[in-house]
C-alpha cells in the first residue's frame, strides 16, 4: 500500500546491507523508507518500499508512483569485498562510480540532499604518525579506496552533500559476513586479525555510527566528516577486546615472521565531529561494550 501524499520519505541506495538495515531501524518511525539495491529482504515494517536496482530513469519513475515528498538520499550502495576486487578490479571499481552517479541523478532530480557513506580506507598511504583530518590530500592504494575517492568527488556534484568516512562493525544481515560474524564463525580469520598489530584505526558500533551520521543529517551538516571513535586501537588489539566480552577464548597465534608487519595508520581526527555533536563521540571500549547490551 503506498504512503498518503504529503508523507516525507527518505530514499537509501544499498538499503540490504548492514549500515542500510540500520538506517531503516533509526529512521523508519518518522519516515517512509524507498529501499533500493541489487536484492531485496523481509522487514516488519510496512513503511518500506523497495525498488530493484538497475536502469536509473525506471528507479526514478518508481520513486516517483510512491507519491511522496523526498526530504533526503542517502548512498551506501558499493562493492566493498576484497575478494570480488580482487577477481574483478575494473568491473568492481566502475559499478561503484555508477552507484554515486545514480545517487547524484537521483538528488539532482528530486531536489533533495545526499548523504553518501564513504570510508576510511579512503585515508590509505598517508602520514603513519599523526590523526587524519578531512582537509588532508588523498593518496590511496587499493582500488576499493580510489573507487570511493572517486565516488566522494561524484557525489559532491549535488548542491547539497554530506560525505561521511568511517569504519563500523557490526552482524551482517547479508550471506556476505562481516568481521564479527567472521570472528564468530572462522578461527583461522580470527587468528590473521590476531596479527594486526600495526593496523591503527577508530571503529564504531554500527548503532553508533548511523546515530551520528543522522545527527549530521538532522543539523544540516554539508561537507565531509570523519565518523568514529574518539581514541583508536590495533585491530589485534580489537579483537582480544571482542573476544573478551563475547566470553570466547583468544586463539594462541605462532611467533613466526607471519606477523603483518605493514603499518597501516586509519586513526580519524573526530574534532569537527565533536564540534558539530556539541559531545565526546563513544571510546573504542564504549561503543563495543554498548553492542553487547
Amino acid at each position: 500500500m503506498l504512503p498518503n501524499k504529503g508523507v516525507e520519505g527518505v530514499v537509501i541506495i544499498g538499503h540490504t546491507g548492514m549500515i542500510g538495515m540500520e538506517q531503516i531501524h533509526q529512521l523508519n518511525s518518522n519516515y517512509h523508507i524507498i529501499g533500493i539495491s541489487r536484492s531485496k529482504i523481509e522487514y516488519p515494517e510496512k513503511n518500506l518500499s523497495q525498488i530493484q536496482y538497475g536502469e536509473v530513469h525506471n528507479m526514478e519513475s518508481r520513486i516517483r508512483a510512491e507519491s511522496i515528498n523526498i526530504k533526503f538520499i542517502i548512498n551506501n550502495l558499493a562493492i566493498s569485498d576484497y575478494l570480488i576486487f580482487q577477481s574483478n578490479p575494473g568491473e568492481s571499481f566502475e559499478f561503484n562510480i555508477q552507484a554515486a552517479k545514480v545517487g547524484l541523478h537521483l538528488a539532482d532530480r528530486f531536489r533533495s540532499k545526499l548523504i553518501y557513506t564513504s570510508t576510511d580506507s579512503v585515508y590509505e598511504g598517508n602520514d603513519e604518525t599523526t590523526k587524519l583530518n578531512e582537509e588532508i590530500t588523498l593518496s590511496p592504494k587499493s582500488f576499493y579506496a580510489r573507487s570511493k575517492v572517486k565516488a566522494e568527488m561524484v557525489s559532491r556534484q549535488s548542491k547539497l552533500n554530506l560525505i561521511t568516512r568511517g569504519n563500523f562493525y557490526g552482524k551482517s544481515p547479508n550471506t556476505r559476513k562481516g568481521l564479527i560474524d567472521r570472528l564468530n564463525q572462522d578461527r583461522d580469520f580470527t587468528k590473521i586479525q590476531l596479527r594486526k598489530e600495526n593496523y591503527l584505526y577508530s571503529p564504531l558500533w554500527v548503532k553508533d555510527y548511523v546515530r551520528y551520521q543522522i545527527s549530521l543529517i538532522n543539523k544540516g551538516e554539508t561537507g565531509t566528516v570523519n565518523i568514529g571513535s574518539r581514541d583508536a586501537v590495533t585491530r589485534a588489539a580489537f579483537v582480544q577486546k571482542y573476544l573478551k566480552l563475547a566470553g570466547k577464548d583468544i586463539p594462541s597465534i605462532s611467533n613466526d615472521n607471519s606477523q603483518d608487519n605493514h603499518s597501516t595508520n586509519l586513526t580519524l581526527n573526530v574534532s569537527r565531529l565533536r564540534k558539530i555533536l556539541n559531545q565526546e563521540p563513544k571510546s573504542v571500549d564504549e561503543s563495543l561494550r554498548e553492542s553487547f547490551k
